[in-house]
């Protein structure tokens, strides 16, 4: 956990594999920033955090609150927003694709002219495998 972040300027940073996990995170930048495999799990994301061209492959944020967060015109390929609540998120003109938005709350959020593809997942119940 990380803790506390309010208006930093990550831009160009490298935070792959960084634990933001339980952190609270207010207008902070990530623009050209590489977040790869990095973990928001149960993070409050507030004001307006601005993800523009960054590197959003395999992250995770299930469980997060997320307001006003920015991903417009971005590819975003494995996320996890499992459980999350998102208000106002920015997501048009992005592609997501093999994204979870699982059991999300999505109020107000945009997901204009945007393109959404899933790869059909498999779990395992009673030694079988189901599609969910």
């Amino acid at each position: 956990m990380i803790g506390n972040l309010e208006q930093i300027d990550f831009t160009g940073s490298n935070l792959e594999n960084i634990d933001f996990s339980a952190s609270k995170i207010k207008d902070c930048t990530f623009v050209n920033t590489t977040l790869k495999s990095a973990n928001f799990s149960h993070a409050i994301l507030v004001g307006s955090n601005n993800f523009g061209t960054s590197d959003l492959v395999g992250i995770n944020f299930s469980a997060s609150f997320l307001q006003q967060a920015k991903f417009k015109g971005m590819k975003i390929i494995g996320l996890n927003f499992t459980q999350s609540n998102m208000k106002e998120v920015n997501f048009d003109q992005s592609i997501l694709q093999d994204t979870l938005l699982v059991s999300c709350n999505l109020d107000k959020s945009s997901f204009v002219n945007s393109l959404i593809s899933f790869f059909i997942h498999f779990f395992l119940i009673d030694g079988r495998k189901k599609k969910n």
